[in-house]
């Protein structure tokens, strides 16, 4: 049973989470242990719960949260592994460290003790996170613990500990893609005179096939893109106004079609290869 949760760091993340933990759990079985106690002390004034040092939390929590940055942590466990050793108690460590695997937290730890290692992202902050977590030697009961005291972070998804990584980085930067995107459509609204969202991503997407049919652009075939062969999107004004009077006469005589403008550059190239 998780009674007692201790924070071995207060950091910014570290704070985030003892913030969230403090509204599901009481504050008073809430330990905060810091390098700089100063910070430790503030952040426990804020939420009513206590400050003690590593070696307290590592010997009295039944939950403790590894909140240190991955090049710290040998540096912080390396002391505690003795006082681990000796509880007679059950004890769950939570690691928040990106790239440091379960089994390297136990290996460190000194010992194959249970851990709980997250991804949370810095939504939690607000409780609004996506956190990834993996366990290894938890039971049921403890994970359901954990939850139930994680729960104000936001949500919390199980995956396995080979995909943790890659989930962290979706999570941590798909919100970025998304606001772009929100960004683009709503500069699309603005620009189309579109009021419903759902007929602006319907209006884009049909605007995107339009553009691909009017180049003749088949599923089929293998596509290249200029700046490939250019170096740059954008070609001076001169020259574009040169080239569009060619393309133009290049359709006018039935050299090309509309769809088919590029095989003009293809015609002029594969006569200049000729020599001619």
């Amino acid at each position: 049973m998780i009674k007692t949760i201790g924070f071995l760091g207060c950091g910014n993340m570290g704070g985030a989470i003892a913030r969230a933990v403090c509204k599901a759990a009481d504050p008073q079985n809430v330990w905060l242990a810091n390098r700089t106690a100063a910070k430790a002390e503030a952040l426990a004034a804020e939420l009513g719960c206590n400050t003690t040092i590593n070696d307290e939390v590592a010997g009295r929590c039944d939950l403790i949260f590894l909140a240190v940055k991955p090049q710290m942590m040998e540096e912080l466990l390396a002391p505690l592994r003795f006082t681990l050793a000796e509880r007679p108690s059950r004890f769950v460590l939570c690691s928040m460290a990106a790239g440091l695997s379960i089994a390297r937290i136990q290996e460190m730890a000194g010992s194959d003790c249970p851990v709980i290692r997250i991804m949370p992202n810095t939504p939690a902050s607000v409780g609004a996170g996506m956190i990834q977590y993996c366990t290894s030697n938890v039971t049921a009961e403890e994970e359901a613990e954990f939850l139930k005291l994680m729960a104000p972070a936001g949500r919390l998804d199980a995956v396995p500990e080979s995909l943790i990584d890659a989930a962290s980085c979706v999570s941590g930067c798909g919100p970025a893609w998304v606001y772009q995107f929100i960004e683009a459509l709503a500069r699309y609204q603005k620009f189309s005179d579109i009021r419903n969202v759902g007929a602006a991503i319907h209006s884009m997407i049909e605007s995107v096939t339009e553009k691909m049919d009017e180049v003749g652009f088949k599923d089929d075939e293998e596509w290249t893109y200029l700046t490939k062969i250019f170096g740059s999107n954008a070609i001076p004004a001169e020259s574009a106004a040169t080239i569009t009077k060619a393309i133009k006469k290049a359709e006018k005589d039935g050299a090309i079609t509309s769809k088919n403008r590029w095989q003009l550059i293809e015609m002029l190239a594969t006569e200049y290869l000729a020599g001619k």
